[in-house]
């Protein structure tokens, strides 16, 4: 599954809220790529996401995306 988020004016709140649903199992294994580029988040929104992310799907927020998972070096590419 591949979730496609970007350029929609998501901010932090948003992105806690994915991140929440993201731990509960929303994207459990089915996951594969979840893009979130273009949006306006902070550091602390960003790794909100990345951490629930991690090891489950591989979350691009910034373009190109990264190769593999995301690294906190990747966020403003």
């Amino acid at each position: 599954m591949r979730i496609a988020l970007q350029d929609n004016q998501i901010g932090d709140a948003g992105a806690f809220a994915l991140a929440d649903a993201f731990n509960k199992g929303a994207i459990a294994q089915t996951g594969e790529f979840f893009y979130f580029q273009g949006n306006p988040l902070t550091d602390a929104g960003k790794q909100k996401l990345a951490k629930a992310c991690r090891g489950k799907i591989r979350v691009h927020l910034g373009w190109p995306p990264p190769l593999g998972a995301l690294e906190p070096e990747d966020w403003g590419r």
